[in-house]
């Protein structure tokens, strides 16, 4: 990410996310089901977002809301949060959580292939916050994944302002994007098209190659 470069006087520098295929197997039919499944992947802890994950679960549950019933929370990876995740998905209570854990590659791309949005919450003011890109951004995008995130690092360099929905105010919000993305289901395939599109017109192996090439050879 584009904050790592002032940790060397090398120049000229290059931020390099990646290459995405435009070919891939992406679902066509996210967003269009009765249920909205949302995928959070990774390293389950408190500054990856899980403890925000986890209220805000709770809070859904509490208020009872009308949409509950429509979403479905599919937990993967390992970490401290994750014994309060199965908790969650031990109460038979709406929304439903369904955690799988760590899981093999072709598990997980199976998931991916079903889920409607992809959830990267890593906090602001964490310790991952401006020198980490959250990988699983690309991945979703590319796979027509609403990507839902906080606004840290380079992610708005990468899927512009209209590709994403962006948390605000530490995250505060979050309750009421996950009703958007289950109520506005034609909004939402409109912002999750403009994240794919835009990943694939900027990180695709032809644009990559380019900035890639004019960057070793010519020093651009």
């Amino acid at each position: 990410c584009d904050a790592l470069a002032q940790f060397t006087s090398l120049k000229p520098t290059l931020t390099y996310y990646g290459a995405v295929s435009a070919n891939l197997n992406c679902n066509d039919n996210r967003l269009q089901n009765t249920h909205i499944r949302f995928l959070f992947a990774g390293t389950l802890e408190r500054e990856t977002g899980a403890e925000l994950l986890i209220e805000a679960i709770n809070a859904i549950r509490i208020e009872r809301a009308n949409w509950a019933h429509k979403a479905i929370f599919e937990i993967t990876g390992k970490g401290s949060s994750l014994d309060r995740f199965h908790l969650l998905a031990s109460q038979n209570e709406f929304p439903k959580v369904i955690v799988h854990g760590r899981t093999t590659n072709a598990e997980y791309q199976d998931i991916l292939s079903n889920v409607d949005v992809g959830l990267s919450l890593k906090l602001p003011d964490g310790p991952y916050a401006n020198t980490t890109f959250p990988s699983k951004v690309m991945e979703f995008a590319a796979n027509k994944v609403l990507v839902l995130t906080t606004d840290i690092s380079d992610v708005q360099k990468v899927l512009g302002k209209d590709g994403a929905l962006y948390l605000q105010d530490g995250g505060l919000n979050l309750h009421e994007l996950m009703r958007q993305a289950i109520e506005n289901r034609a909004q939402m395939t409109l912002i999750a098209n403009a994240g794919h599109n835009r990943l694939i017109s900027m990180n695709s192996a032809y644009q990559v190659r380019n900035r890639l090439t004019s960057f070793i050879f010519e020093g651009k």
